[in-house]
């Protein structure tokens, strides 16, 4: 029982941790190195865990690490509108779904892509 405890506790302060980071880059305008794919990672669990959707899954594929220096701020930003826009659009009136982000790079550029593919629960007579 104490390493369910404890097990609960870690994962409630690594969610808050996540929370502060994610709202910290998301208002800052500076410009730092970050890991994109942790970022969106970070991103994904706190809009996940600040939302009521349940049933609704996302998956981060690609590259494993995207290092860069950039606003954090402004792809934080960028997930945010894909999460909100699917969770308002795309799963609308849906049981259950997987929100999928691609993140690809080479040493010139950075390619997000985005899916959703949705599925409706239903009892036929």
């Amino acid at each position: 029982m104490k390493i369910i405890a404890a097990g609960a506790y870690l994962s409630s302060a690594g969610l808050h941790f996540c929370f502060k980071r994610v709202a910290v880059d998301q208002t800052s305008q500076k410009i730092h190195a970050f890991d994109l794919v942790a970022l969106a990672k970070d991103a994904m669990e706190s809009f996940e865990a600040a939302g009521s959707r349940k049933g609704i899954e996302w998956v981060i594929e690609g590259d494993l690490e995207v290092p860069m220096v950039s606003n954090p701020g402004a792809w934080i930003q960028m997930l945010s509108n894909f999460y909100n826009n699917a969770i308002l659009h795309a799963f609308e009136g849906m049981d259950r779904g997987v929100l999928r982000i691609r993140i690809e790079s080479d040493p010139s550029r950075v390619a997000l892509s985005f899916s959703a593919r949705v599925w409706r629960s239903s009892c036929r007579k």
